[in-house]
């Protein structure tokens, strides 16, 4: 990926070069700065010593817009080796000269190098900032190889970030850039074939990840790209391996450590040479050559640390772990386990607080407009006051008149004032309730992760491989469980919010059993069956019914807790021109009093089980659907969800 980076520069060099001083002795200045960015590949002190000295020169003979393309050079010849803090400074003087000379092309340049940073410090939020700026700029100004950098850069933020949808989303407008180009763009066309065969590989669609991968391939052998070949091949046999965990493992070895080979002689700190070197330590292993396996997962941990790429090291240390453990080495493997549990929390804990941030954020927007919209009120009115203290001096024959208008008019501005207050009532409430909903529904599920990794940590030795296999996936199933939850109660938080609406649209109800059936297919011992005879469709808003649904079967099998032969039955049917959709079990049943939440708007508690029935009654609300529920003690419990189609 790193080459990647620093492939659209080229294009950018020839468009500079027509920007700056058309002095002969510019041109050797900007030559150097080539030179050195060139050179930098095999020897980048001596690319940063051939660029300082461009650099004076251009200071020197003031060649302005050589200066900031300097510093260009300079952060990415520091970034492509791994010195973060260098590369950023340069970035910003390089930044802060383009805004200087209003030079966009270099502005729209420098900020993609710096998004492609803080991409390897795991910073999404930042770089995704930096992409965005320089993909509008392209587009201002027409630079269409550089938009497409952009978005495949976006594209493989989105992958990172598991958002597979999104990731496809900028991956196919990419490619619509690379229509009707010529052959210069194949390095192009093979690296954002490559994206979208990875985007279908996670997507477990692998026979359209091969599709998509081995066009690549083509690509890139017909320019004799030897680091595209690596990434391709890399990706292909990583593909073939996840479709066929029985293939051979002697012939994927060979495949890949030809990737290997080539990323060495081309790239050798790019992620996915160390991805190779991850994936032939995990095949060493499961070949059971632990010495190879060792060698490998050390190499990928020892790069990881060079150029601060978190994800991979995580996995490393992973590997790490289950060969010490192999060797015998328990200590070394606890010591690993440690490292790769410390880092799996620093990445969450950071995400965690991006999404907080992101929510001051929308708070303070919210505050903001409401502000103003007071101020605006109280400037009209003081403006008002100021002609009514005019006219009454000059027409002194018709003051009662004015009075009286006066009087109206501050009467119409309280009443304003007044519907403005409470509506920051309302969103003082909305938040109360939230954070109410954050500390019912989410404390529990993390203490019972954090019991499990506690146990793991301080008494591994209580627990055999097969307990800590069964814990790990109940665990592993838990936090699945929870990460839907925390969606759940973001999508009710969005319900409460000014501007966020339902968008209903028609869709199928056998779609939304599927979903649910997937979403519960690790729950055992309990029946589950779904009845939708007549295919019915529904019109509503999609996310809002599956948050409902999913919540009401997890308060179900909650409820099934010690029950003989227990069961779920979800049933669509039609009856007075309304949709009907029940869920049955034969749990232990409720008293009216218990699911109170499903009706008053004061309530935020639930019946101890699932997100709470708070959620599900305004998630409800918001797409006009009512609610029934029937239950009887000690038999079990039918609620019905009606809408009026």
């Amino acid at each position: 990926m790193r080459k990647l980076i620093l492939l659209p520069f080229l294009f950018f060099s020839m468009l500079i070069l027509g920007q700056t001083n058309s002095k002969k002795d510019s041109l050797e200045i900007k030559k150097m700065i080539d030179a050195a960015e060139k050179i930098s590949v095999s020897s980048s002190a001596e690319g940063v010593l051939i660029c300082n000295e461009a650099l004076q020169l251009a200071k020197a003979k003031k060649y302005f817009k050589l200066d900031n393309y300097a510093y260009n050079v300079l952060g990415r010849i520091y970034s492509a080796n791994g010195k973060v803090d260098e590369s950023k400074k340069y970035f910003d003087k390089a930044i802060s000269l383009s805004k200087k000379y209003n030079d966009k092309a270099m502005l729209c340049s420098t900020y993609c190098d710096l998004g492609s940073l803080l991409v390897f410090e795991s910073k999404h939020l930042e770089a995704i900032h930096y992409f965005t700026e320089s993909l509008k700029i392209a587009e201002e100004i027409k630079l269409d190889e550089l938009a497409f950098y952009n978005l495949y850069y976006i594209s493989d933020l989105y992958i990172e970030e598991k958002n597979l949808e999104k990731s496809f989303e900028y991956s196919f407008k990419a490619l619509a850039i690379l229509k009707n180009k010529n052959d210069r763009f194949d390095y192009h066309r093979g690296a954002i074939y490559d994206q979208i065969g990875k985007t279908y590989n996670l997507q477990k669609d692998y026979t359209k990840a091969k599709q998509n991968l081995e066009k690549s391939l083509l690509y890139y052998k017909k320019i004799k790209d030897d680091f595209g070949i690596a990434n391709s091949t890399y990706d292909l046999y990583k593909n073939e391996y996840d479709l066929n965990k029985n293939a051979s493992v002697d012939e994927l070895i060979s495949k890949i450590v030809e990737a290997h080979s080539l990323f060495n002689s081309t790239a050798p700190e790019s992620r996915n040479n160390i991805n190779c070197l991850n994936f032939l330590a995990e095949l060493y292993l499961k070949k059971g050559d632990f010495t190879k396996a060792l060698n490998y997962a050390n190499q990928s941990k020892t790069l990881c640390k060079q150029t601060n790429f978190i994800t991979a090291l995580i996995e490393s240390n992973r590997l790490l772990s289950a060969v010490h453990s192999k060797l015998g080495d328990y200590k070394k493997a606890y010591e690993h386990q440690l490292q790769f549990n410390q880092l799996n929390d620093s990445l969450f804990s950071q995400e965690h607080k991006n999404e907080l941030a992101k929510l001051e954020s929308k708070k303070d927007i919210i505050i903001r407009d409401k502000q103003l919209k007071i101020n605006a009120i109280e400037l009209k009115s003081n403006e008002r006051q100021k002609w009514f203290l005019i006219c009454g001096l000059v027409l002194l024959g018709v003051i009662g008149g004015l009075l009286l208008y006066q009087n109206r008019s501050r009467k119409r501005n309280n009443e304003l004032l007044q519907n403005l207050n409470t509506e920051l009532d309302e969103a003082n409430k909305a938040k109360t309730r939230f954070f109410s909903i954050l500390n019912h529904d989410l404390r529990s599920p993390v203490s019972n992760l954090i019991d499990f990794l506690h146990l793991q940590k301080d008494s591994p030795d209580l627990l055999d491989e097969e307990t800590k296999s069964r814990i790990e996936q109940t665990t592993l199933s838990s936090a699945e469980n929870l990460l839907t939850s925390m969606e759940d109660i973001l999508q009710w938080s969005k319900s409460q919010m000014e501007n966020f609406k339902p968008q209903p649209k028609s869709f199928a109800i056998e779609q939304l059993f599927e979903d649910t059936k997937k979403h519960f297919s690790s729950v055992e011992n309990i029946q589950f069956q779904f009845e939708n005879s007549t295919n019915l469709s529904i019109v509503t808003d999609e996310n809002y019914l599956k948050t409902i649904v999913r919540n009401l079967t997890g308060n179900a099998i909650k409820a099934l807790a010690d029950v003989h032969n227990p069961a779920i039955s979800w049933k669509a049917f039609q009856e007075n021109g309304s949709t009907y959709l029940s869920i049955t079990d034969n749990g232990k049943g409720a008293t009216d009093e218990e699911f109170k939440a499903l009706y008053d708007e004061k309530e935020v508690s639930g019946i101890k089980s699932g997100l709470g029935l708070h959620l599900i009654r305004d998630l409800a609300k918001a797409i006009d659907c009512k609610i029934e529920v029937a239950s009887i003690l000690n038999q079990g419990t039918v609620i019905t969800l009606l809408f009026q189609q």
